[in-house]
Formats: structure tokens, sequence, C-alpha cells
């Protein structure tokens, strides 16, 4: 309903995005997911400000981009909330037209908003994470960044099965705030071990009980492990649980290396403290500490070549690296914290394209599925491969039983459910509308029988 009366073809004052006087750049973001997400969209102009599709106000902040192209060095960051494996359009515009307030507060030694508190201390080391509403810190001693002596592994580790040889820390040098809300703030503290560097930013958005942290790590130390580690206060009644495919695994703390997948947690009996991680998929625990193995400086290749290495020999993960992980503390269960939905959000961000003044057919949001019980993730929405119907491949995140209705809009379709814990379900919905909806198997070529 917004736009020019006429198309129009004119980009003479704006080579980038779409824009044509005061009518602003339209911004179509997508969500893949089966749940509604709020998340940053990084557009590439300095907007400072936007709104949805039905006016209203939305967060956008102002923040140094990737380039240095002369003075164009500025993006702008809108927080945007997508309905259900749908899309919703905003415009972004370049005037100021309202000021938010930013529910953000930031120093060097501070990260808070109306969730979590987050506390650096002297040396610039994260000493606390409290969740406000409860008041559980769930850090008992400063995380660090830790070396483990691996000199004594080839590259699988063959009858190894604990890295815990501590060979040093990486030492804080440098704190820096380096963005103030209202969509984000953010601290960045750049650390050194022998020839290595870690820059590390944390980050606190206004409506998430979450601190994000961004890693950038130059590895120069050859035979080590580096591990994120965080002390717990769960100690004593901790274990520690971690998601693999389909669902998720408790294990007895022993230090001992293990396998995750997205994220990992320490639960106790008030609280816990969970892990999520965009691609380190290995970690251990004890005595209530996590550790998140993210560089392993093993030599490449090395079978049993403990006592035959020599100069040709080439380490892995050598050199720059970037990798993002969040923090969650909690009161209570992880069941009841949307893990699987955090980390989704995590490995797959909302796609957005920048759109041109045209009129269409379809609303300007809209919502393909819903499903009323966030213990269920949607694995696949896909056609058939008979190419007769479409499938739609479900599965219980959280161990518990559950009955669920799944509303399939687009399809125009309405399920009830029964999930047993961690149950996953195919089920095939014929292009035929007057055919029943079945459950089949991962093939798709049998029908599920009692």
């Amino acid at each position: 309903s917004k736009g020019q009366p006429h198309p129009v073809r004119n980009k003479e004052g704006e080579i980038f995005l779409w824009n044509d006087k005061d009518l602003g750049t339209p911004v179509v973001v997508f969500n893949p997911h089966e749940f509604e997400a709020s998340a940053p969209v990084r557009l590439r102009r300095p907007f400072r400000y936007a709104e949805d599709h039905e006016g209203n106000p939305v967060p956008v902040q102002i923040v140094r981009a990737g380039r240095t192209n002369a003075e164009d060095k500025w993006d702008a960051v809108i927080y945007a909330t997508v309905p259900p494996m749908g899309y919703k359009l905003f415009w972004a515009y370049f005037d100021e037209k309202e000021t938010l307030e930013n529910p953000l507060s930031v120093s060097p030694r501070h990260l808070e908003n109306a969730f979590i508190r987050a506390e650096f201390d002297a040396s610039g080391n994260l000493c606390a994470l409290t969740d406000k509403a409860s008041g559980l810190n769930t850090l008992s001693a400063p995380a660090q960044n830790v070396l483990m002596d691996i000199s004594h592994c080839d590259t699988w580790a063959h009858m190894e099965f604990t890295f815990d040889k501590m060979a040093g820390a990486f030492a804080p040098e440098r704190v820096t705030v380096t963005e103030n809300g209202p969509v984000r703030a953010s601290i960045r503290v750049d650390s050194r071990f022998g020839k290595s560097t870690l820059s590390q930013t944390y980050t606190l958005y206004r409506d998430k009980d979450q601190l994000e942290i961004h890693t950038r790590l130059d590895m120069q130390e050859k035979h080590r492990m580096v591990k994120m580690r965080f002390p717990t206060p769960f100690e004593k009644d901790g274990c520690d649980i971690s998601e693999i495919p389909g669902g998720v695994i408790a294990r007895t703390a022993t230090m001992e290396e293990q396998h995750c997948h997205r994220f990992i947690c320490m639960q106790g009996e008030q609280g816990g403290l969970a892990l999520l991680n965009d691609g380190k998929y290995s970690y251990s625990a004890k005595d209530g500490v996590l550790y998140l193995t993210v560089s392993n400086t093993s030599i490449f290749a090395d079978h049993y070549g403990q006592h035959h290495r020599d100069e040709d020999c080439r380490h892995m993960d050598m050199g720059m690296q970037h990798f993002t992980c969040i923090l969650h503390p909690y009161k209570g269960a992880w069941q009841q914290q949307k893990l699987h939905q955090r980390a989704a959000l995590l490995n797959q961000s909302l796609p957005f394209l920048p759109e041109t003044y045209h009129k269409g057919t379809l609303p300007s949001s809209m919502s393909t599925l819903r499903i009323d019980s966030p213990q269920i993730s949607v694995l696949a929405f896909k056609e058939a491969e008979d190419s007769s119907g479409n499938i739609l491949r479900l599965n219980e995140m959280t161990g518990q039983q559950v009955n669920v209705h799944v509303d399939l809009s687009l399809l125009g379709r309405k399920l009830d459910l029964a999930f047993t814990p961690f149950e996953i379900k195919t089920l095939y919905i014929p292009h035929d509308s007057s055919l029943p909806v079945r459950e089949c198997l991962l093939t798709e070529y049998s029908e599920v029988t009692e």
C-alpha cells in the first residue's frame, strides 16, 4: 500500500538501495524457522529510522561496517521480528523521525538489559552472568580462554580421552566499549598468549536473555588445544547435557572429551548455564565447569607419528578463524529454555532482501506454518520424492511427551499430532487435498503401521 502510484525506476540518489526522496527503502525479511524470530538485520547504509509495514517503529542502530570505502564505512542494524516460516516488510529511512528509548547499559565493566547482567573484572575477564528475574549468578569464577598441551597426541589422539594439561591462558590486554544501543551494546576484549591473539566481542541485545560472544582467534601456538572455560556454581549437583542429532544426552562430567551439536549446558538443581555455538562440536566438563574446544593445532595426518616428526609437518587450525557462541543463564530446567530454537537462530540468521517499489498480490506480512508447542522442531519441509505431495518432518526436542496442533496455512491443512520423547515424525501431505495426511518412513516409501 506504500510507495509511488506508478513504477519508479530512479536510483540517482542512492546506488546501493532503492530509495526515492522520503519514501524510504523497502526491505523484506524472511524467517525460515518454525517459531517467531527476533534478530538483527544488517543493511548497507547508515539508516536512522525504521518501521514495519503497519508503521510501528523498529529499533535501528548505526554500526561500523566491515569496509572502509572513504566515508562509506557505516551500516545500520534493524531489529526485526518475523512470523514463523514467513516474512515481513520493513521500511528504512535516512532521516531520524523518532528516537526510541535505549534499554541497555554498558561500561568497560558491565553489560545489562532488563533480563541479564554481565560483569567483567579489572582484567577484562567475564566474572558474573546473572539472570535478573531469579538473581541467579551462573558463574562461580571468571571465565577464561585456556590452552592445553597436546604435544603427546597424534591427530586423532589415539587412546587419549582427557585433555587437561594446562599450558597457560590468554591474558586480556585491552577492554573497549564498541557499541551502545538501542539495538545492542558491545564490549571488545583483546587478549594475547605468546604469538597468538584473541579478540572477543561480547554483545547484549535489547530484549534477549543471552550474551553473544563473537571471537576472532589468530592461533600461532603448535600442539595446543584452546578451550573456552566457564566455571559454574553447580559443582556438586551439576550434570552436563549436550544436543545430539534428534535430541539431547545427559552425561556425568568427567573431563573426558565428548561430542556435541549446537548446544551444551551445565544443569544444576536451581538452574543452569547453556552454551550455544555455530560450529564447535567438541567439549568437556568437570566439577561444574564447562569447556568448549575451539582450536586444535595437532599435526595434520599424524598417525602414531610422535617419534617421527620433522620440519615438514604441518599443523591444523593455524592462523585466523571466526566463530560465535552464546551464553544463556537460566533458572529452572533446560527443557523450558527453547535451546534448540536459540541454536537454530544462531546458525541460521534471518535472510533479507532490499526491495523496489512495485505492486503485488501477497500481503506485507505472512506466516506459512505455525506449531503451538516450542518443543517441536521442523527438520524438513519439502516436495516428496514422488512429486505427488509434500514432506513435513518434525522432531520433539525436550524428551517430553506432547500433543501439538500444526497449522499449515500454505497448504490449507491443519494437523493434531501426539509425540513421544524425542520422536521424529515424517508426514506425507498429498497435493490432492481430498486425500488424508499420512505418516511415512524417513525414506518416504512405506507407511508407518502399528
